[in-house]
C-alpha cells in the first residue's frame, strides 16, 4: 500500500502508524522516526570577488547539497565561472544540511570575457554530475587592474589630465602627498615634468589624476609617461597592481593660438 506524508519542516519527527485489517478486532500500531529533508540549495560565497588573473582559493558553503568527502570533488560536481571552469575544487566537509568547498577560480581572460568599469560579473555555478537538476549558483566578480586611458595636455600647456579606465585606489596617496613619483616611473620623460620647481600630482577623483607641470617643464605632446608597476590598484583593492605601461601625451583638444602684442612710442624723433 502507499502512504502520503504531510508537509513538515526539515528534521526528524516521531511518527505513529496504525493499521486495522477488516477482520482484526483492534488495530496494529507501530511507532517510528521519520526524517524530512529540505532539498532547496543555496550557495553562499565568503569572497565573491577576485583578481582577474590570480587563482587564489576561496571557500563557499552550499545548503542541502550532500556529496562524499571520500571521492574527488571533480568526480562529483562541476564548478563554472561563466563559460570558464574552476582550476580546482576540494571538498572541505559535507553533511546533509551543509557542504563546504574550497574553489580555485580560473584566470578570467578569454575572448568572450567582457569587463565593464574593471569588473566582470558572472554566474558561479555548482552542478551535481549525476543529477544536473541539483545545482546552486551565486554572482561572482573578477577585477582587472586599472589602466591609463589617456594623458591630455591642457590648452595652456601647464597641466596634464591623466584618466584611468576605472576607479583606482589613488595609488595609496593621501591628500597631502603630491609626489608624481608615486605614480610614474622616473625616466627621461618623467624628468621633463619638473625644472625650476617640481611637478605636482593631485587626484581630483578616483578616475582622474591632475599633473601640474613645474616651472620650466619641457614635456611636450608626443612624449610618453610610464605608469609605475606596483602602485595603482582598483578602488576596492581587489585587483592586482597595474602593469607598467607607457602612454603618449596628447596635444590639447583646442589649442590656444599665440597672440603678439607690440608696444612703443607713437612718434619717432625726426
Amino acid at each position: 500500500f502507499e502512504l502520503s506524508m504531510p508537509s513538515a519542516s526539515a528534521g526528524e519527527v516521531l511518527a505513529e502508524m496504525s493499521v486495522q485489517p477488516a477482520d482484526a478486532p483492534v488495530p496494529a500500531t507501530a511507532s517510528f522516526t521519520f526524517s524530512f529533508f529540505d532539498d532547496n540549495t543555496a550557495l553562499d560565497c565568503f569572497e565573491c570577488r577576485k583578481p582577474s588573473s590570480e587563482g587564489t582559493p576561496f571557500r563557499v558553503t552550499i545548503t542541502n547539497f550532500l556529496i562524499s568527502t571520500a571521492l574527488a570533488a571533480s568526480d562529483q560536481i562541476t564548478v563554472t565561472f561563466g563559460s570558464e571552469g574552476a582550476l580546482g575544487v576540494v571538498v572541505v566537509s559535507s553533511t546533509a544540511t551543509l557542504t563546504v568547498l574550497s574553489i580555485t577560480p580560473p584566470s578570467y581572460s578569454c575572448a568572450s570575457c567582457a569587463y565593464a568599469a574593471g569588473e566582470a560579473a558572472v554566474d558561479m555555478g555548482v552542478v551535481l554530475r549525476t543529477d544536473t537538476s541539483r545545482a546552486a549558483s551565486s554572482r561572482f566578480s573578477f577585477w582587472t587592474p586599472p589602466v591609463i586611458s589617456s594623458i591630455a595636455m591642457n590648452q595652456l600647456g601647464l597641466q596634464l589630465a591623466v584618466t584611468f579606465d576605472h576607479a583606482t585606489d589613488r595609488a595609496g596617496m593621501t591628500a597631502t602627498d603630491q609626489s608624481c613619483a608615486h605614480v610614474f616611473v622616473a625616466d627621461a620623460a618623467f624628468a621633463k615634468l619638473s625644472a625650476i620647481t617640481p611637478a605636482k600630482c593631485v587626484w581630483t577623483t578616483a578616475l582622474t589624476l591632475n599633473v601640474m607641470l613645474g616651472v620650466g617643464a619641457t614635456l611636450l605632446p608626443g612624449d610618453t609617461l610610464t605608469l609605475h608597476a606596483t602602485r595603482v590598484r582598483s578602488a576596492n583593492l581587489v585587483s592586482l597592481h597595474s602593469r607598467s605601461a607607457a602612454t603618449t601625451v596628447s596635444a590639447p583638444a583646442f589649442r590656444k593660438e599665440p597672440s603678439l602684442s607690440v608696444s612703443g612710442p607713437t612718434t619717432i624723433d625726426q
